[in-house]
């Protein structure tokens, strides 16, 4: 599909004569066959597998097209280099085994040194897919040879390192239209096929129904007629924004235990909760303020997973969820940072990930955080709060120094830091990497020899 390529059928020879070829619209592709156009629409293709045991399967695959006036995917320029011990001393020894590996590839790395290059790319895939994953984790976050060896001289010299995290409780929290910032989300979506499937299809639906670009106002582009400081356009950009991050973060295996959501959050939240489609949560975030007045009504189902109401801390009942008028009439409420935080704390929750294009959100429920009974009766070495994450970080500055795109790499280097079980492999989406020979574990070997006797028994 990347390459518009359909391959020859294997073993075809000879088409069934039973079958009126002439007269059905379908053939079989007896040799290799470029792909057909598909007149402005995603190509698709149905895959079947039919299993000698009977089991029987059939995915149907959707690919994607570059947007208007787009050139398509581009490289990934960060990676991160997860490396994993038994102990704090392993991993500083690990570290340095890496600094010897990369002092061996000097000659690839001065050819190439980008971690966009083969030679990085292949590291970064072989240890977050080739190897298993201990208590004692660093994630180092690289663009190239220079900074990867930065990193890894300061862990293998660092006098020790924090204790382990074994985080497993994760809330989402959705900001509201108020995060906004132009250009969001283009830098994933120019590299992240899971950010771009979802984008594009909310696209289309806006497209199809106000006959303008979505992408083209979230992304600033002179051609847009729009802008982010409209509610129509600010409310349905940060709900299909947010839930594009949500398909990211569980494409590499992070998926909350609840959900919290304020504003065009709210709706975002109620997506990731299974409430309601993607298509009926974005006509809603659409008809924000009465722009427009008929959002039709949306499919309803219970929420697979519990979601707090950010306006004043409580869970969403279920016959809430399931009234096609709550949703219709709910408006631009303010946030309660402190109402949220003490249902999240009661709930144990350790890791506090915001799922939207700014941070603010995430940290005022951090702020907000109620002291635990140890903190409370003045116990040192407790520290109740929640870890707090990011999924973007809006450029400020220097952009060399703050690019948009590096904000959930570095998040999700935390969150592999925390102990949360990430699944390197859904950062290659796209990409084929080879396995390549790294250094192996320092073993802190220890000899368990049963001494002999002194003296006959």
């Amino acid at each position: 599909m990347r390459h518009g390529v359909i391959p020859k059928h294997l073993h075809f020879e000879t088409p069934n004569p039973g079958v009126d070829w002439d007269r059905l619209p379908v053939r079989v592709t007896s040799e290799r066959t470029h792909w057909p156009p598909a007149n402005g629409r995603p190509a698709r293709a149905g895959v079947s597998a039919f299993g000698f045991s009977g089991t029987n399967v059939h995915v149907v695959v959707e690919g994607y097209a570059a947007p208007d006036g787009d050139s398509g995917p581009g490289e990934r320029q960060t990676r991160i280099l997860p490396l994993s011990a038994k102990s704090d001393t392993a991993l500083r020894s690990l570290a340095g085994r890496f600094l010897g590996w990369v002092d061996g590839h000097i000659g690839a790395l001065e050819a190439d040194g980008s971690a966009a290059g083969p030679l990085l790319s292949d590291l970064a895939w072989t240890a977050g897919t080739g190897r298993s994953h201990f208590p004692h984790r660093a994630a180092l976050v690289f663009r190239d040879g220079a900074s990867l060896v930065d990193r890894l001289r300061a862990l293998s010299e660092a006098n020790g390192g924090p204790a382990p995290r074994e985080a497993t409780n994760v809330a989402f929290v959705y900001s509201g239209r108020d995060s906004r910032w132009t250009g969001m989300g283009e830098a994933l979506y120019r590299t992240e096929p899971v950010v771009r499937s979802v984008l594009d299809r909310c696209n289309d639906v806006l497209r199809n129904e106000r006959g303008e670009s979505l992408l083209e106002i979230m992304f600033g582009r002179t051609e847009a007629s729009g802008d982010l400081d409209d509610p129509a356009w600010a409310c349905p950009a940060v709900y299909a924004l947010e839930c594009a991050l949500t398909a990211l973060w569980s494409s590499i295996g992070i998926r909350p235990s609840v959900v919290v959501g304020s504003d065009a959050g709210e709706l975002a939240a109620a997506h990731a909760a299974g409430i309601f489609s993607l298509e009926d949560g974005l006509r809603l975030a659409a008809a924000t303020d009465g722009t427009e007045r008929s959002a039709g009504d949306p499919v309803l189902e219970r929420p697979s997973l519990t979601m707090i109401r950010g306006a004043d801390g409580r869970p969403l009942a279920a016959n809430e969820a399931l009234d096609a008028s709550f949703w219709l009439r709910r408006g631009a409420e303010r946030a309660a940072p402190g109402a949220s935080a003490a249902t999240l704390a009661d709930r144990g929750v350790e890791v506090v990930l915001e799922v939207g294009p700014g941070q603010s959100a995430a940290s005022a429920i951090a702020d907000a955080w109620p002291a635990s009974d140890a903190e409370a009766a003045g116990d040192e070495g407790t520290n109740g709060a929640p870890l707090v994450l990011a999924s973007l970080r809006p450029p400020s500055g220097d952009d060399a120094k703050n690019r948009p795109g590096d904000g959930f790499l570095e998040a999700a280097a935390a969150a592999y830091e925390a102990g949360l079980p990430v699944s390197f492999a859904g950062l290659f989406a796209g990409e084929t990497r080879r396995r390549i020979s790294l250094p192996g574990y320092p073993f802190e070997r220890r000899r368990h020899w049963v001494d002999p006797p002194k003296s006959p028994v």
